[in-house]
This record gives C-alpha cells, sequence and structure tokens, in this order.
C-alpha cells in the first residue's frame, strides 16, 4: 500500500510539473518529435492535458491502495476503468484536436505524422499495461485449485506449491475468517483490496477468501505455515476431511508392522 501511495505522490508531482509547463518530456508522442517539430504544437497545453490524466491515475491508485483495507469489490474495477478512459482518451483527444496545434504551417504538418506514430506506440503501450494488469487481476481472483496425491498436496494458480506430507506438522480447521484472524503485513502477495488474498504475507502462504468463516492451516515444520480457504465454508470443510484422511493414511503406510516376540518353550 505504502508504494502504491508513493506512485500516485510521484504522478501529483510530476502532474504539477506539467501544468506549468516543465517536465514535457514525459508528454507521450511530443517528446519523441525533433525540436523543430515540436514547434508546431503547444507544450503548455498539451502538458495541462496530461496533468490532468496523470491526477486521474493518482486518483484512481489511492482508492486501490485504501481499498486495501476497506475491500469494496467494486474499487479496483472502478479504478482501472478510469486509468484506462484517461490514457486512451487523453492520447485521442490529443492526436484529434486543433488545439494542441500551434500553427497550421508546413512544419505543423511535416510534424504530424510523426505525432500520429508517437501517439500510437503510446496508445498500444496503455493497451499492454492495461491487458496485463488484467491479466494478473484475473489469475489472482481465481479460486485456488487443490490436487491431494499418495503422498502431497498440490496447489495450483497464482504463487501455488506443493506440500509433501513428510513435511506437514499438523491440520487444522479454524472456525474464523482470515479478516479475522489476522494476515499481517504482505511481503510477495496479492492482495488488489478485495477478499481474496494470494501470496506470501507474515502471517504464511494465503490461499484464502478473506471473509470466509473457515479457514484450513496446514503447518509445515521448516517453511511459514499454508492457509486455504473457499467462497463456500462446505468446500473448504471437505478439503479438510480429505487432506486427514491421506495424510492419516499416508502416515500408516510408512509406520513398520509390530514385530512379535516369539513365545518361549
Amino acid at each position: 500500500m505504502r508504494f502504491i501511495f508513493f506512485l500516485a505522490i510521484l504522478f501529483v508531482i510530476a502532474a504539477i510539473q506539467l501544468w506549468r509547463g516543465k517536465w514535457t518530456f514525459l508528454i507521450q508522442g511530443y517528446s519523441s518529435l525533433s525540436p523543430k517539430d515540436r514547434e508546431a504544437y503547444h507544450a503548455r497545453a498539451l502538458g495541462k492535458l496530461t496533468a490532468i490524466i496523470l491526477l486521474i491515475c493518482a486518483f484512481s491508485l489511492c482508492l486501490i491502495a485504501l481499498n486495501t483495507r476497506y475491500r469494496f469489490p467494486w474499487v479496483v474495477p472502478l479504478a482501472m476503468a478510469l486509468i484506462l478512459i484517461s490514457g486512451l482518451g487523453g492520447s485521442v483527444y490529443a492526436k484529434t484536436s486543433k488545439r494542441f496545434k500551434a500553427h497550421p504551417t508546413d512544419a505543423s504538418l511535416e510534424a504530424e505524422p510523426a505525432f500520429k506514430r508517437a501517439n500510437q506506440w503510446a496508445l498500444f503501450l496503455c493497451l499492454s499495461l492495461t491487458i496485463g494488469v488484467g491479466i494478473l487481476f484475473f489469475f489472482g481472483s481465481q479460486q485456488p485449485k487443490v490436487q491431494i496425491s499418495k503422498d502431497s498436496v498440490s496447489i495450483r494458480g497464482l504463487y501455488g506449491t506443493t506440500i509433501d506430507f513428510s513435511d506437514v506438522m499438523s491440520v487444522m480447521l479454524i472456525e474464523e475468517s482470515m479478516h479475522d484472524f489476522g494476515t499481517g503485513r504482505r511481503l510477495n502477495g496479492f492482495d488488489a483490496g478485495t477478499n481474496l488474498l494470494r501470496g506470501h504475507f507474515e502471517q504464511g502462504l494465503l490461499f484464502v477468501n478473506a471473509k470466509s468463516d473457515v479457514t484450513l492451516q496446514i503447518r509445515r515444520w521448516e517453511d511459514p505455515p499454508v492457509y486455504i480457504s473457499f467462497k463456500k465454508e462446505t468446500q473448504t470443510k471437505e478439503l479438510y476431511d480429505d487432506l486427514l484422511r491421506h495424510i492419516t493414511e499416508a502416515e500408516e503406510k510408512e509406520e513398520p508392522p509390530a514385530q512379535q516376540i516369539p513365545e518361549g518353550n
């Protein structure tokens, strides 16, 4: 959350500088033009437009950061939509509006194709970034897929792992949500402000729906514990019963048969 706020502050600082007519190297399309071609455009007007886009992005980032605490499901899609619409809309507006051209001279006509090409690349990068973030959110929002074999349990998906039964210290069903139990600080995980938490937190390795009232805890001998919970509590309980049964069967197979003491003559 601190990193997101830090990024938002950087966006605000850049927006202030662009509004003042400085830091024009941040203007998409314009910065790639030659000094001669730049004379055909109003740098101050382009700077103000870019400043507005950056302020919208900063506001959206603050929404995402605050939502890691309040967890409203509609906040992240709203913030992503604001970033996408402002970025794409601003690029199209800068490319088509005449208010950004200084004067219709030969220089502006020569610079226009280069400016359009630069904007096309900026649009491509914006779309690529949005699609990449969308893919991350898609995989991060999927329910964990758990597969149990005769000697291990595998968790598929983002931050997935495989746990051998020999590494399991205990398996416990906690009648409490991860939200109430506490996750601690996020170390290397996925938390976009929704109830779906994935990855490494101070509490352990999480694959949980934070508001589910039942959580499966797998304590390991050497590594941090693993927590699993589904949206449906019955699914979590069924996984607990199935996992406990497989671990018990694996332990029984490993136990050596009892030696029989021969009776004395």
